[in-house]
Parts: C-alpha cells; structure tokens; sequence
C-alpha cells in the first residue's frame, strides 16, 4: 500500500546498507497523518475524506517542520479525469492563499490485462485515482527496474513486459486532453 511505499522512499534502495553492514538511515522523515481507518467502508465514507485532508493538513503544521505533504492514497475515480470535491479540496490546500504547499500524490494502480498487447495502452486509459487529478498537486507514476526473471527455469522464455526504465505495468496515467498530463513524474 501507499504508507509502506512512502516508507520505502524514505530509505531509498537499501542495498548499499545492507551490503557494508551499517546502519540503515533514512534519507527523509515521514510523518503520518491518518485519514481513513483499515475498518472504514471506503464507498460509504469517501464523502468525508476532502475534509480530513484538510485535518490531517492542519494537525501536520501545528506539529511543525512539515514540507511535503504525500498522499499515498487514493480511490478509483468514477468519472476519470474529472475533479472532485477532493482533488478541489488537495487544489485549494496547495494554493494556500497564493503561499503554495507542495502535494505529491500517488497516481493509482492499474489491474494488468492478461493480454500482453494491451501494455501500455491500458495504463494510459486507465485515468488516475482520486485525488491524483488535482492540478496543483504533483502527481507520481512509476516506473520498472526490476525486469530480471529467476534464472531457476520457472518463467522458461518468458520476458518482462516493461524494459528497465519504462512505465510499470501496474502504473496509471492520463494523457489530459484538456486537462494536465499526469504523472508529471515517474520513479
């Protein structure tokens, strides 16, 4: 899920650590803020969660030393591309009265098709998550690097689907039309 991925980010690529035997540190800190639980009924709370951005929002600044606000989670969107009250309530929140916040959202995860052709034409049509299509948050797409199979046999001559560098397969993505093309970046 999107919390363990932020940690992840926070630390990078451990490999380096782990391989001289130090201790890992991370390259960032990350503070939590909450706004659904793992019991909430997505579908029947959903109304709620433009306001609880807003909380958790205001509950990160009062704690201090907040910089970028990361929102690693997000919901199909029914009406792809279009705004909703939350990504208008992400929009307004990065406004900040003309002051600026920065927002980086995740932009969502696709259902990969059985059918090898469909990459990456069903990621680009997929439409991103909500709140990922507010215009002044930064949107965050991904890319592969692991495109290395078992050499055990298992896969026999099968290939990675994506070459290293390319757009993950599991990635979401909108191409605009006469709305910004998101993600503006993909790591």
């Amino acid at each position: 899920t999107g919390t363990e991925m932020a940690g992840v980010a926070a630390f990078a690529d451990l490999t380096a650590d782990l391989l001289v035997g130090g201790p890992a540190r991370p390259r960032a800190w990350i503070r939590n803020a909450r706004l659904i639980d793992g019991l909430t009924n997505t579908s029947e709370d959903r109304e709620f969660w433009p306001e609880r951005t807003e909380g958790a929002v205001s509950a990160s600044l009062a704690a201090g030393e907040l910089q970028v606000f990361n929102l690693s989670i997000g919901a199909k969107n029914e009406d792809p591309g279009q705004r909703t009250s939350w990504s208008v309530a992400v929009d307004s929140l990065a406004h900040n009265s003309g002051v600026g916040r920065l927002f980086v959202i995740a932009a969502g995860s696709v259902d990969p098709s059985p059918v090898v052709a469909d990459y990456p034409y069903i990621n680009l049509a997929w439409g991103l998550d909500d709140p990922a299509q507010a215009y002044n948050a930064i949107t965050v797409g991904a890319i592969t690097h692991r495109t290395d199979l078992p050499p055990d046999g298992t896969y026999n001559n099968l290939q990675a689907l994506a070459a290293a560098g390319e757009l993950s397969p599991y990635s979401a993505c909108d191409l605009g039309g006469n709305r910004p093309i998101k993600p503006e970046v993909v790591v």
